[in-house]
């Protein structure tokens, strides 16, 4: 039978946290479910928008609208909107849901989107994706053509999913858990219950990640000469495609998106072509076509993905324009420098007191590309990615332990507790908070570096103190800018925070683990495990607090900003860029 599709309308601004977040936890919980997601691969507001849709929507089940401020202000969205809804009226699709992102209504909303079944994760994301995930899973075998009337009660989504705002965290998660358990629909099967809560688990990927651009093809220098006054003509940013929340790190950081703006016109016959370039050293690295274009108005916008997923940040450390025939469609750029218009790099300047002599470039490969040091194996996507799937695991088994109701398997309460702490201390240190001789129950690939660092004098550091240190040693090194050092500062404030919160997720570990079969399975117990899953889910999601504008960040958030860093301008290629192997040219 034909897995069932979603068509996924979204616009989501890559500089809002919190957006990108949903974003990201809805595609996870679609794809975690087998769901098939079909999304416009560019803005909505481009032109063939809405002949992607009418091409694909008729072979999807539910068109699902991600509202985000500014949404309903594309002119073209709306009217996706009524063709989904007119195509429901025709029972050619199951209908339109509507996830909300913003904590207001758009004033833009047109009224008929306040009638849609909404699912509303201003307050509480959790509960308001597992009543989509509800939604969708009454319909989850329905064939495409001729659909049946669907099989959910759509009364049980009409309206906001929107609770009322708890006086405590611990309150908020204890109330959200007894809403999810009551739903009529969660009775049928304890699995379901239990793949529900870990809906937050499974949010990693997507996510606009920014990086990129350094050399030439074959001789040009790290990084263009930093001047106030240089006029910018353009960002480079890199992007990831998986969004699947999945523990695979393909997809990391395997697009890019390259815009430019006030660009002269290329000379008659002519056209602008953009290349992705590889490292100085890496001579026989690939010089990727980003795309070829002509500027509207001195516009434009490229978006280039990698066909087998991989990492481009790996590898590719530039970004350059040249300027040639229209046709043929050059192979690579050319070697005749008075054609080379733009440029933009990384800073790969080796930091004369680091030890390591780390560029900022280095430092951002080791965060977001590849961490390959101290002769351990490598960690493909970086320590990032790594931290945010071992966090997740860690709120996945803290779930599990608390299941629903009073816990009645003292067996698996106690294995899910020691795996988290095997996670958090790693497989070095674990053995101080657990009885002796208590073997290691996870993966060697997430014991082997631990989330904290329990121990200063190990050999292995935790990926909190690691990713701090790269922080720091990127925040020092030549080329960043006060903008990127702010970030970098920000975002260590903000593992300092969740540092404190996994404390406390070891902290119910240790008295959980310490405790007999008896007492693990008292009722006395519950509040601990309680809190265990409440601190387990704030170290990953973040929290919002009684004030809309005050958030308390989790990794989730804290990996889309570490991807922030990896962020350069472009601008207009001059005589000092050049640097010819064997000695320079002036």
């Amino acid at each position: 039978m034909a897995a069932m599709r979603v068509f996924l309308c979204h616009d989501v601004d890559p500089t809002s946290q919190k957006d990108a977040s949903i974003l990201t936890q809805v595609s996870a919980r679609l794809q975690e479910m087998g769901i098939e997601i079909v999304t416009y691969p560019d803005r909505p507001d481009s032109e063939d928008f809405l002949d992607f849709v009418q091409q694909h929507l008729p072979t999807c089940q539910w068109f699902l609208l991600l509202q985000t401020p500014g949404l309903a202000s594309l002119p073209q969205v709306p009217q996706a909107v009524d063709m989904a809804l007119d195509l429901a009226d025709q029972k050619q699709i199951q209908g339109v849901l509507r996830v909300v992102a913003t904590p207001e209504e758009d004033p833009e909303t047109p009224p008929e989107w306040t009638t849609l079944p909404s699912f509303d994760t201003t307050y509480d994301p959790l509960r308001a994706l597992e009543k989509l995930s509800l939604s969708l899973s009454a319909t989850e075998s329905l064939t495409i053509a001729p659909p049946p009337a669907p099989a959910v009660d759509i009364s049980l989504t009409t309206g906001y999913d929107r609770p009322p705002v708890p006086p405590s965290r611990l309150v908020k998660f204890r109330e959200a858990a007894r809403n999810r358990y009551e739903d009529l629909l969660y009775a049928h099967k304890r699995a379901v219950v239990v793949v529900s809560l870990l809906l937050l688990a499974v949010l990693f990927g997507s996510i606009l990640l920014a990086m990129a651009l350094r050399s030439s093809p074959t001789r040009v220098q790290a990084q263009p000469p930093k001047s106030a006054s240089m006029p910018i003509y353009g960002e480079v940013s890199f992007f990831s495609t998986n969004m699947a929340g999945t523990e695979m790190t393909s997809g990391i950081a395997d697009g890019v998106r390259v815009t430019v703006q006030h660009l002269a016109p290329p000379a008659s016959g002519d056209s602008y072509y953009a290349w992705l370039l590889p490292d100085v050293k890496n001579i026989e690295g690939l010089r990727i076509l980003v795309g070829q274009f002509v500027p509207n108005q001195g516009k434009a916008t490229l978006t280039y993905q990698d066909p087998n997923a991989a990492n481009l940040l790996a590898n590719e450390s530039s970004l350059l324009i040249t300027e040639e025939s229209s046709s043929p469609q050059p192979s690579f750029p050319t070697p005749d420098l008075s054609k080379w218009r733009y440029f933009g790099a990384f800073p790969q300047t080796p930091n004369p007191q680091d030890s390591n002599h780390f560029s900022a470039l280095d430092h951002l490969r080791h965060l977001l590309a590849d961490d390959s040091m101290s002769d351990m194996m490598p960690l493909p996507g970086g320590l990032g990615v790594w931290l945010l799937q071992n966090l997740r695991l860690v709120f996945e088994w803290a779930s599990d332990a608390r299941g629903t109701g009073l816990p009645t398997n003292a067996v698996q309460v106690r294995s899910d507790v020691i795996k988290i702490l095997d996670a958090l201390d790693g497989a070095e240190s674990v053995g101080k908070d657990v009885p002796q001789g208590t073997p290691l129950l996870v993966d060697p690939m997430v014991s082997r570096k631990p989330i904290l660092t329990i121990d200063p004098k190990a050999m292995v550091p935790g990926y909190l103190l690691d990713i701090d240190t790269h922080l720091f040693g990127f925040s020092t090194s030549p080329g960043t800018t006060s903008t990127q050092q702010t970030l970098a500062g920000k975002i260590s404030s903000e593992l300092d925070v969740v540092q404190n919160v996994l404390q406390q997720v070891r902290q119910d570990a240790k008295q959980l683990v310490a405790k007999t079969d008896k007492d693990l399975l008292s009722p006395k117990t519950v509040p601990l495990l309680d809190d265990l899953v409440n601190q387990a889910m704030i170290a990953y999601n973040g929290q919002q607090g009684s004030n809309s504008n005050t958030t308390q960040a989790g990794v989730t958030s804290i990996f889309v900003q570490i991807q922030q860093l990896a962020q350069f301008s472009i601008v207009k290629y001059t005589n000092q860029m050049q640097v010819y192997s064997g000695g320079g040219k002036d």
